[in-house]
């Protein structure tokens, strides 16, 4: 998709992200979890984070701006959000780097 992206589009997808255990009642916890085991034993997947969703944008470039990840009330799915920040990101030079497994972005003239 990045070839065809303006300045300023959003990326928003429909998918379940894992709440920090304990943030749930037991019976959404459950399910929850049990999807997560699901997606492992039939697909070797998982479900993901909030942290591994921003992990994820900034993996494929850094030039995504990861919005976050809303849940609306009384639904089990969230909306993940992204804006492409374009070629001129931050206007000046910026490096990019990868530090023990923790993004950074460096930015200098």
């Amino acid at each position: 998709m990045i070839p065809a992206l303006k300045k300023g589009a959003r990326i928003v997808i429909n998918d379940h992200c894992l709440p920090e255990p304990g943030q749930e009642s037991p019976w959404d916890e459950k399910i929850i979890r049990t999807m997560d085991l699901v997606m492992l034993t039939l697909l070797n997947a998982q479900e993901r984070t909030a942290g591994e969703f921003e992990n994820l944008f900034w993996r494929a470039d850094p030039r995504f701006v990861f919005k976050g990840v809303t849940r609306p009330k009384g639904c089990r799915m969230s909306i993940v959000e992204a804006v492409w920040a374009g070629e001129d990101f931050g206007a000046v030079a910026a490096v990019t780097a990868q530090t023990n497994g923790e993004k950074a972005v460096v930015v200098g003239m």
